[in-house]
């Protein structure tokens, strides 16, 4: 857990300079004062500092990120500490299948299509999951859970600090990787004839020996009104990945992901996807050894106002070539409040 409380650490002292930055709500200054029995100034008081950004008196913002950075990025990794990292590590590797030899990539696994707005001042927590199914054990079975927390700090740029579990046929779920994703909204929604938008990642490899990686690349929607006398959105995303630092490869990875839903009830909207995949693109193959999917997905919100609302999606994939899956279920869990 030490890396986890020192996430938690940084991520509380960062968020207590955007609150005196006015750049995030407080949502109650001091919640509680203990500088009575624990100074910062003592010798302990400064160590706590320092190992897990103790002060005296937290903001009720610092305190929600500090616990949920540790739900997010702690718990999953308590598996981990029962055996030594490194030789975890490499079983992970091994396991996952993670090299030449996989046809089926979970660093793939989680499938979601991007969206170029961005919520002003919006706290969301949000979770996804995806489960494959094929008769062949290397690509039937395989899991991934990402846990997330974001904020939108201006009204064009939203941060997200997310945590990854992957697994695959008979092993138990590892924790792979800790995700710094960035949403850059940059044309007002409705304003211009595409709302366009822009998304960065870092991950960080959790798996020993294996390198870290940047996602970047635009995305674009399309509102149509009054088609056939029904509203539908139609999103793309296309971004291109890059390994950086450890045993990094000089491929450039490639991803695209579509979205066209129908907007008939603020409950349940009937949508469709695509996704696509291709390890290298200066090595990209035949489509048969690519990754694709596409499947209906239906997609709602129910609101708690003034507390918030709450997002779904869940659909079913259905691969379209031989290295993919025949089919794989994704959902996705989203708590929206805004301050």
């Amino acid at each position: 857990m030490d890396g986890a409380d020192a996430r938690g650490r940084l991520a509380t002292q960062a968020v207590g300079l955007a609150v005196q930055a006015d750049l995030l709500p407080a949502l109650g200054d001091g919640i509680w004062g203990s500088s009575s029995f624990l100074s910062e100034e003592s010798i302990v008081g400064k160590v706590l500092h320092t190992l897990v950004g103790y002060v005296v008196r937290p903001a009720c913002i610092q305190v929600i990120v500090y616990v949920a950075t540790l739900t997010v990025i702690g718990i999953p990794m308590l598996p981990l500490a029962r055996t030594h990292r490194r030789a975890i590590g490499r079983a992970a590797v091994a396991a996952l299948g993670i090299g030449a030899l996989a046809p089926w990539r979970p660093a793939h696994a989680e499938l979601q299509v991007r969206l170029p707005t961005v919520e002003y001042r919006e706290l969301e927590f949000e979770h996804n999951g995806f489960f494959t199914f094929d008769k062949d054990p290397t690509l039937g079975g395989q899991q991934s859970y990402t846990n997330s927390i974001g904020y939108g700090v201006t009204p064009w740029w939203k941060v997200e600090l997310e945590g990854e579990t992957n697994s695959v046929p008979d092993t138990s779920a590892h924790y792979t990787a800790t995700t710094m994703e960035n949403t850059f909204q940059i044309t007002p929604p409705g304003k211009y004839l595409f709302n366009l938008g822009a998304f960065a990642e870092y991950s960080q490899s959790a798996l020993n020996g294996e390198p870290n990686s940047f996602t970047f690349g635009p995305i674009v929607q399309k509102e149509l009104h009054n088609v056939l006398g029904v509203d539908s959105v139609h999103t793309l995303n296309v971004f291109f990945e890059k390994d950086v630092g450890h045993n990094a490869t000089h491929a450039t990875g490639f991803q695209v992901a579509w979205q066209s839903r129908l907007q008939l009830n603020p409950f349940i909207d009937p949508a469709i996807e695509y996704y696509g995949f291709i390890d290298d693109l200066g090595n990209a193959g035949k489509f048969s050894q690519q990754q694709h999917f596409i499947g209906p997905v239906a997609l709602g919100a129910v609101s708690f106002s003034p507390y918030g609302k709450l997002k779904y999606e869940v659909g079913y994939m259905f691969g379209m070539t031989s290295a993919s899956p025949r089919g794989a279920i994704r959902w996705k869990l989203e708590y929206e409040i805004a301050f």
